[in-house]
């Protein structure tokens, strides 16, 4: 028996089970989202696709996260591949969950080797599931195509999990049939390098006692077996490493050690193994600040202090500490941001650009908090560089606490002159906030703008529990307003008969219409509001609904105007190609009087071109009755303006891209006061109009250096590679280098 089959034997006797034969029947995958579960049959660019709803009573292997299956995922050599590579991390103890348990995640990259054990191809997919005992936890499946590995590795990212367990993974092909893998090329270094992720100190030790040098290996990146242990929170490993003289302090080709492991993923324990006391050497004190530095931008508070305590560097100092405890504030790291504010004496009064520390906690904070915050100086009242005080900041998220809290300790509800609570609470869409505002008596009727009255504006918002409340509370609707038909026609879209009855109440017509001559219920039937039908069906004096479909009218709609559609660079990378169904109401001289966008859409897509929509317009209309509002459906494909096969390499182009503006990164302040010097190479693309797509970090000398190149990069502005004159896209790969 080998040693790789010694882990694997070891693993398999502690779950409780083990497979000797393949699935009995093909894996069926599901996919939950909400109420409703999808079988998954195919994925699109790395998502999957869900376009075939199962009856949620069907029996399914069922576990922590999305992901459901029907069949047998054996663990067993033949199927089951154990990985070698990944981290898991705590999430960091912020204020509002200081008292929660810790939740746990894994981040891997995608296993390059996964593929080299079987005979994989671009239609299989890779099931990945984190396994405690004998229960699987989490799944997460994914595609193994090339081109989705990045999407892979992001969906992969944040799978939740309980500590103790390890990862493994499965490979099924299009058929649904489980791969076997080849496990002839596993050897000593594979098993060594498991144990130490997975935490098996008894296979460790056996295999150290037999063969001592072992202690000291180190992959081909130079990383130790002390390295891969705390990747997977193993302080046993790591303690038992240490009684068996291996030193901590060792360094990979990217001048990570331990304590940077350790720090990044909040494993206080590790960091307690290994520093000790305060730093003996200049080594020591750079990796006490570096591993500081990465539970620092992790949130991860009590390491960051504890090596602070014993020495540790950060860029920190006299002048910059303020603007650090600000920051700290707001991104809810109250520990070590009293902490930095005690260290540097910094004064609780402190503010930049009017925001001061109260306005940094007003969005989570409870009355104990604030009342600290108060007692070290910060003001109740002060009024920002864009108008903000620290009762709109927690009435933008509604945080119903500060509120009451800041209304009874001087926070005046006109204190700025640029926003009123109500109007900003309706803006930001926080019905508690409201409804808090309303209990302390705020008036609910000043005017956003000359004829939009905080009800009219929540309607036209799409707000319907805020419009509900604020009309409940009195709130006016203004029908002599110039915006009156524009919002009206939103409360039909809201489908409130509560809402309309009040607006009714305060004296609209159930017979009303509109200047294009459609009446309410042609509104509420284009807009499917059976709640508003049914009410009108009780009121109104004529029930007879004038809307056609296009089958109905004489000549199909031809648009006579119409421009094209911004489809934004942010909006392109975050989802894609997206197939946009729109339907229009027109009248009869061809203008479109309503839009009603496709409940799949995201509201960030329907919000950027709904008012382009509405400019469009239709050649005029053959119809008898000129009160007819014409039904007309149709897709609007948005597409991403660069896909992969489009990308030049720099070779084939004839124009190469030219930096019209460069923005040099900030250099780790750790890494520069210990004079180190290093590199990032990056990988991106430079698309038709000189945008930078898709940065990424090819390879690194230290991973402090990474996000502040990145950032770099983002920054930058191009002007395109061209062939034959036109602009482009262009793959673009180059060094940044970091000196002192």
């Amino acid at each position: 028996m080998n040693p790789f089959q010694r882990v694997v034997l070891s693993f398999c006797s502690a779950v409780g089970f083990l497979v000797a034969v393949a699935a009995a029947e093909p894996i069926r995958l599901f996919y939950s989202v909400g109420p409703t579960t999808f079988e998954v049959k195919s994925f699109d660019n790395g998502i999957p696709v869900l376009d075939t709803p199962i009856d949620t009573d069907i029996e399914r292997n069922r576990f922590e996260g999305d992901w459901s299956y029907l069949g047998e995922l054996p663990v067993d050599s033949e199927f089951m591949s154990m990985v070698t590579q990944y981290n898991i991390g705590k999430s960091p103890k912020l204020y509002t969950n200081r008292e929660d348990p810790s939740a746990y995640s894994v981040r891997f990259r995608f296993p390059e080797d996964l593929e080299g054990k079987t005979n994989a191809s671009d239609g299989d997919l890779a099931v990945f599931g984190w396994l405690v005992d004998e229960e699987l936890r989490s799944v997460v499946v994914v595609p193994l195509k090339e081109s989705q590995r990045i999407k892979a590795e992001s969906r992969l990212a944040g799978m939740k999990i309980d500590p103790g367990g390890r990862l493994v993974a499965w490979l099924i092909d299009e058929a649904g049939e489980l791969k076997p893998f080849d496990k002839g090329n596993e050897n000593v270094a594979d098993s060594l390098r498991l144990a130490a992720l997975n935490g098996d100190v008894d296979v460790l030790s056996q295999m150290i006692d037999e063969t001592p040098k072992l202690l000291k290996y180190k992959d081909k990146n130079d990383r130790t077996l002390m390295m891969y242990a705390a990747n997977g929170g193993r302080s046993n490993v790591v303690e038992y490493l240490i009684e068996k003289g291996a030193d901590p302090f060792d360094e990979d080709k990217s001048m990570t050690n331990v304590l940077d492991i350790a720090g990044e993923g909040g494993w206080m324990d590790i960091v307690k193994v290994i520093a000790t006391g305060d730093a003996k050497s200049s080594k020591q004190k750079l990796h006490y600040s570096l591993g500081a530095l990465n539970a620092y931008n992790n949130g991860h508070q009590e390491i960051a202090i504890y090596l602070m305590d014993l020495g540790a560097r950060l860029n920190i100092d006299k002048k910059s500490a303020p603007e650090k405890v600000l920051a700290l504030l707001a991104n809810e790291r109250v520990e070590l941001a009293r902490w930095v504010q005690e260290k540097y004496k910094v004064k609780g009064s402190y503010s930049e650009n009017g925001i001061n520390f109260m306005h940094a906690v007003a969005g989570y904070a409870d009355a104990e908090l604030l009342e600290a915050v108060k007692a070290g100086g910060a003001s109740v009242t002060m009024v920002s560089s864009k108008g903000i005080t620290p009762l709109l900041v927690a009435c933008g998220v509604g945080n119903r606490n500060a509120i009451c809290w800041l209304m009874e300790n001087g926070g005046a509800t006109e204190e700025s002159e640029n926003y009123d609570p109500v109007l900003y609470a309706i803006r930001k869409g926080a019905p508690e906030s409201v409804s808090c505002l309303i209990d302390y008596g705020v008036s609910v009727n000043k005017e956003e703008r000359e004829g939009i009255s905080p009800l009219m504006l929540a309607v036209s918002l799409g707000e319907r529990e805020i419009s509900e409340t604020l009309l409940e509370a009195g709130g006016l609707w203004l029908f002599e307003s110039k915006y009156n038909h524009y919002s009206l026609q939103k409360a039909i879209r809201l489908n409130s008969s509560l809402l309309m009855e009040g607006l009714f109440e305060q004296g609209l017509s159930p017979d009303h219409t509109f200047p294009s001559g459609i009446g309410l219920d042609e509104f509420a039937a284009f807009y499917d509001s059976d709640e508003i039908l049914k009410l009108l069906e009780r009121r109104s004096s004529d029930n007879e609904i004038k809307l056609v479909g296009t089958k109905e009218l004489a000549v199909k709609p031809e648009f006579s105007y119409r421009t094209a559609i911004e489809y934004p660079v942010d909006l392109q990378e975050k989802y894609g190609d997206v197939d946009v169904s729109l339907k229009v109401g027109i009248v009869s001289s061809g203008d479109i009087v309503a839009v009603e966008i496709g409940e799949e859409v995201p509201n960030e897509i329907r919000k950027s071109f709904e008012s382009t929509i509405l400019s469009w317009k239709f050649k005029a209309l053959e119809m008898d009755d000129s009160q007819l509002l014409a039904e007309v459906k149709f897709k609007i494909p948005l597409r991403i303006s660069f896909r992969e096969e489009d990308v030049f390499t720099i070779n084939n182009v004839h124009e190469l891209p030219r930096a019209l503006h460069q923005v040099h990164p900030n250099y780790p302040f750790e890494l520069k006061m210990a004079n180190v010097r290093g590199f990032v190479d990056l990988d991106w693309v430079i698309d038709t109009e000189g945008i930078v797509r898709r940065p990424k970090v090819v390879k690194s000398s230290h991973p402090a250096f990474n996000e502040p190149a990145i950032e770099s990069i983002k920054r930058s502005k191009w002007e395109p590679a061209k062939i034959d004159g036109e602009p482009v896209a262009v793959r673009v790969t180059q060094r940044m280098v970091f000196n002192p």
